[in-house]
This record gives C-alpha cells, sequence and structure tokens, in this order.
C-alpha cells in the first residue's frame, strides 16, 4: 500500500465543521472526471445499473466505463443524500474519511475509488462498518490534533466507535456471503490498522510496550482471518485486485540476508546447549522473517510486509516476548526495521523506536551484538534507545 502522506492533484476540501452535502457531491463528482476510468483496473466484472454496494462494487471492476462513472456516481449521490442524516460530529467524520483518512489504504490508484467512494458507501447498509470508519478516521483527528482537549474527545470517539463497531459485527454477522464480504472485508481491513494507530493517542509508559504490542498482534491476526474471510466468500472475485500482487523492484540492497543466516545459526546453537530452547518455534519465526526482509529489499510495500509477518509466524512466538525470552526479543528486534519503514505513516509512527528502544533495555552486552544490524538499519544510536 502506498505512502500515505501522497497528494494527488485533486482541489482541497473545505475546512471539516464547514462541510456540507453541497461539497460532499461537489468533492466526490471533481474526483470523477479527475481520474478517468481508463486509469482503474482492467479486470472484468459484471456489471448493473443497479446502485446497491454490491452491485457498484461490481462495476467499479468493469471494462464499461458508462457504467462504472454511472454505478460511482449513483454511490456518491447515495452517500451525499445521507449525509444529512447524520449527527454534526458524524458528518465531521465521514468528511474526513472521504478527504484523508480513506488515503492509507491506497497503493495504486485502481484502488482509490473503492475506499473513498464504495466503502462509505457500504457503510450506510452496515452499521459496523461504518463505526469501523469512524473509529478510525476519530484516531486520525486524534493525530493530527497533537494534543489538548481535542485530542482527548477524539481519542474517547475513537474507543467508543470501536467497541460500537465489535457489538454491532458480532450482533449483526452470522454467516459471511456475497450480501456483506465487501463490508466484512472492509470492516477487518480497517480494523488492523487501528489496532496499531491507538498506541499513538493512549498514555505511554516503557514497561507495557511489548505486552501491548503482543496484544496488538493477537487482535491483528483475528482481524487479518476476517480479511481472509471475506475473500473466501468472494464468489466472484470481485475483492480480488485489491489484494493482487503488483510489480515491484528492488529499492535497496538486501543486507539483511546475513543478518538472518546468523539468526538461524544462532538459534541451532542455543538449540544444542540449551534443552528448553523452542528451536522449533524459533526456526519457523526466523523464516518467515527472512522472507520478510528479502520482501521489503525487492521493492514489496511494507504495509503488506508487516502485517504478513505477523500474521504467519506461530503464536507461541508471541508467548516468548512476554517472557521476555532474549532470542525472542533478538528476533523481534529485526522485525522493528520492517515498522521503520512505515515510520512516515501516521498510524505507525515511532513504535518502532519505542519497541527497539525497550527490547535494547532488557538485552545485557552479550545479547546486544546480535542486534547490531538493526541499529545500523534504523540509524538508531543504542546509547540513545
Amino acid at each position: 500500500m502506498a505512502h500515505d502522506r501522497n497528494r494527488s492533484s485533486t482541489p482541497r476540501l473545505p475546512l471539516i465543521q464547514s462541510f456540507t452535502t453541497v461539497d460532499l457531491q461537489c468533492y466526490l463528482g471533481i474526483r470523477f472526471l479527475v481520474q478517468s476510468p481508463s486509469s482503474m483496473s482492467s479486470h472484468s466484472r459484471s456489471s448493473s445499473s443497479s446502485v446497491s454496494p454490491s452491485s457498484s462494487l461490481s462495476s467499479y471492476f468493469s471494462h464499461d466505463s458508462s457504467s462504472y462513472n454511472s454505478s460511482l456516481e449513483s454511490s456518491s449521490f447515495t452517500l451525499s443524500r445521507s449525509f444529512d442524516k447524520l449527527s454534526r460530529s458524524d458528518q465531521e467524520l465521514m468528511t474526513q474519511w472521504c478527504s484523508s483518512t480513506y488515503r492509507l489504504f491506497c497503493s495504486r490508484n485502481t484502488v482509490q475509488q473503492f475506499w473513498q467512494t464504495v466503502v462509505p458507501h457500504e457503510s450506510l447498509q452496515h452499521l459496523y462498518l461504518k463505526h469501523a470508519m469512524f473509529a478510525l478516521t476519530s484516531l486520525h483527528l486524534a493525530v493530527l490534533a497533537g494534543s489538548g482537549k481535542r485530542r482527548q474527545r477524539y481519542r474517547k470517539s475513537a474507543k467508543a466507535q470501536r467497541s460500537q463497531a465489535v457489538t454491532s459485527l458480532q450482533r449483526t454477522i452470522k454467516t459471511i456471503d456475497t450480501s456483506n464480504n465487501v463490508a466484512v472485508f472492509a470492516f477487518n481491513s480497517i480494523m488492523m490498522i487501528f489496532e496499531f494507530a491507538y498506541h499513538l493517542v493512549k498514555p505511554f509508559y516503557d514497561e507495557d510496550v511489548l505486552d501491548d504490542l503482543c496484544k496488538n498482534f493477537l487482535l491483528t491476526r483475528n482481524w487479518i482471518t476476517g480479511v481472509k474471510r471475506g475473500l473466501a466468500s468472494d464468489a466472484d472475485s470481485r475483492l480480488r485486485p485489491l489484494i493482487e500482487s503488483i510489480e515491484v523492484h528492488p529499492k535497496m540492497p538486501d543486507m539483511s540476508r546475513l543478518a538472518v543466516l546468523m539468526l538461524r545459526r544462532q538459534n541451532a546453537a542455543l538449540g544444542g546447549s540449551e534443552p528448553q530452547h523452542e528451536t522449533a518455534i524459533y526456526e519457523e519465526t526466523i523464516r518467515h522473517l527472512g522472507d520478510s526482509l528479502e520482501n521489503l529489499s525487492r521493492g514489496g510495500e511494507a504495509m503488506a510486509v508487516a502485517f504478513r509477518w505477523i500474521y504467519r509466524i506461530p503464536v507461541q512466538f508471541l508467548d516468548l516476548v512476554e517472557e521476555r525470552q532474549p532470542f525472542a526479543l533478538v528476533i523481534l528486534a529485526h522485525y522493528t526495521v520492517i515498522m521503520y519503514n512505515l515510520r512516515d505513516h501516521w498510524w505507525m509512527g515511532d513504535w518502532g523506536e519505542r519497541v527497539l528502544r525497550v527490547i535494547c533495555q532488557h538485552l545485557n552486552p552479550q545479547w546486544m551484538q546480535w542486534i547490531t544490524w538493526v541499529i545500523d538499519a534504523t540509524g538508531f544510536c543504542a546509547s540513545e534507545l
């Protein structure tokens, strides 16, 4: 997914407080003109003149540009008509989503209209999705607010919206099928980011960082499972273009291979000398780490790389981190290199640095030598950590 600070050459929005239904119609209408259908996905999908959320998504992936425009314009019109029915605070959150927050999911132009227009339209039909959107948007506004009462207000809003989102999902979803798989996919994708973003606005204590990260990883694994279930119910492959691989090119030398090799050798040595050493768990974790770092060096998108590792590692590894096992902390330190590559994304910030700092506090000089590459790759000074 693309760097979320990227901006397209579309007009700026008016101030959120003064945003109106007409502004929303004009803004979304302008985007239809600025971004031509020819730049959208070339994957052919079934099209329909219906304006239901599922059919609008079908047209989104259609070759028929007239159907594409008509469907998105219908979605935009429905969204703008519903705007006046929202409370003032919800209007603010919907505006922020449609103008900015949605961008963090946009790895390329072909998915932009899905996250900016189709997802809000789906949220009109699925309350849990609306609450998830508003939870993440509240966090975004809290981060932008800096500090003070506005930050606290948005933080409370984010927490409340998240709770309502989860409750609504549990009450509503019995099975996942083509009537709700788009909403379920979007919901879980949003919640994955929420878990990472929330750390930016809550009180921070060094002693809690690693435990918070492990809890975050467990929650994220659940949300990723939800994403996969949404995709599994994607009978006509309407969601497939959103996650398909794109051609990547190497963006930096792969200096991680030697570091990963050294970790494997150290794991084998510890396994031979310490009967309680969890060699198999560590080996699988290191293997996925090596794949992730190699993918990153080849130009893979850091967000996808980060979440893939979280999902693939054995869950027992998180128990070892919670126990503060030195070798587990060494491996986790290598993962912070991936977090470091996401530091400019508003929802990640300096969390990688925080985690690395706490890891260094737990490692003695003997173990610190095993994260030399991490210090070099991130540019952090161990003395400052």
